[in-house]
């Protein structure tokens, strides 16, 4: 299968590419339809991973 085909395969099986990832915890929170593979930072909403605001920098 060439690359074009995949392509137009993945955009007609409903692949969501984009991943939406917290900051803090490094939980999915969310995907959504993207072109390409796409990370995307934010923060989650439980109340136990806002509550130490480290991040994922401060990690490495």
């Amino acid at each position: 299968m060439m690359q074009s085909e995949i392509v137009k395969a993945s955009a007609n099986s409903g692949l969501l590419l984009g991943t939406i990832i917290c900051r803090h915890c490094k939980n999915i929170i969310d995907t959504l339809d993207t072109n390409r593979v796409a990370l995307f930072y934010s923060e989650c909403k439980d109340p136990n991973c806002n509550a130490d605001k480290s991040t994922i920098e401060d990690l490495d």
